[in-house]
């Protein structure tokens, strides 16, 4: 179950998700949510000794997360040195963030028999962002585990957090972008460790809300352009065949000609796409290293290359390629030549 949303978890949100696990309600408020309804707190770590004289005996130094309503124990064993960040903490950080700007909750939940915690806030409202006939949402979402599983990271993005796959997106991109017990000057993205004095060291989220904001708008600025700047076919195929081509190529090889092929394709045909501006180019590029770029049937194996491996990776550096002019162009040019070529291989 792709979604561990186990049988101690609990999911709310303003709409239904994929599992059809969802609490469907009409708004969300921190302070009644679903991480509200419990928390964690450290207890004494016993070991049972079978047979011994003494059966019980404290494990100095160590402990264990109980659920505060169900006694239930979460993760393994804690030492002195983690620090625990409960869920009114988690909370408070989030709500001192969000005060007074324009946001809607839009999903909060616990995952792994409640080893993690998230909660996806929608910026700007009910506001969709709209570039050519495609519509973006922004998210910031917050997450964080009783389970040792992560850190506590905040990301933006245009992923909601739903379940487990989702919140494991989110925590990869933040991953990408920025080190542990670090916010990334470029994206606003956080990561902090659960270390003793991680309470103490909680980042000021309004800060990353107004980073998010502006990185976002340059973002649909580029793909604004990107939806102005017209291309053809014949034009998207030289695109793909140099970004596609290997630096040492003096030529295309049959695989890389049957990527071109199919990237080519996804650029008139592919979901949305019309095949006429350098947004479609993106897109198809988009939709290939997202969803075939491995030409395995292992979903995993395609999902895990999407978000952080090769086909992440692509998919920055065709972004890169085409939001310049110059090196855009440029990219065109190698292809056309390449594509003349008579060698077969690379």
């Amino acid at each position: 179950m792709s979604y561990i949303i186990q049988n101690r978890d609990h999911r709310e949100g303003i709409e239904q998700a994929w599992h059809g696990l969802t609490t469907v309600v009409p708004s969300i408020n921190l302070r009644s949510c679903w991480l509200t309804k419990w928390d964690v707190e450290r207890v004494p770590l016993w070991v049972n000794r079978f047979g011994a004289p003494m059966s019980d005996k404290k494990l100095s130094g160590y402990e264990m997360l109980q659920c505060t309503d169900n006694g239930h124990l979460v993760g393994k064993p804690i030492g002195p040195s983690y620090g625990v960040i409960t869920n009114a903490q988690f909370i408070d950080m989030i709500e001192s963030a969000i005060g007074g700007t324009a946001h809607k909750i839009v999903s909060v939940g616990s995952l792994r028999n409640r080893g993690r915690i998230f909660v996806t806030i929608k910026l700007d409202q009910d506001t969709l962002t709209r570039v050519a006939k495609r519509s973006f949402a922004d998210y910031l979402t917050a997450g964080s585990s009783h389970d040792q599983s992560c850190e506590l990271f905040w990301v933006n993005s245009s992923t909601c957090t739903v379940c487990d796959n989702t919140f494991s997106m989110n925590l990869a991109r933040v991953k990408q972008s920025v080190d542990m017990d670090e916010q990334d000057e470029d994206t606003g993205n956080v990561r902090l460790r659960h270390s003793k004095h991680a309470v103490s060291r909680l980042p000021s989220i309004a800060a990353v809300i107004d980073k998010a904001v502006g990185v976002r708008a340059e973002f649909y600025a580029t793909l604004n352009a990107l939806s102005k700047a017209p291309c053809n076919e014949r034009q998207a195929e030289r695109v793909f065949a140099g970004f596609e081509a290997s630096k040492e190529a003096e030529g295309l090889a049959q695989i890389t000609r049957t990527r071109v092929r199919d990237l080519t394709f996804l650029f008139s045909h592919g979901r949305g796409n019309e095949g006429k501006t350098i947004l479609d180019v993106f897109q198809a590029g988009t939709d290939y290293y997202t969803h075939s770029h491995t030409q395995s049937m292992d979903m995993q194996r395609q999902w895990e290359s999407s978000e952080y491996g090769i086909g992440a990776k692509r998919k920055q550096a065709l972004y890169d390629t085409l939001k310049d002019p110059a090196k855009r162009d440029a990219c065109a040019a190698r292809g056309a030549k390449l594509m003349e070529a008579n060698t077969e291989f690379e």
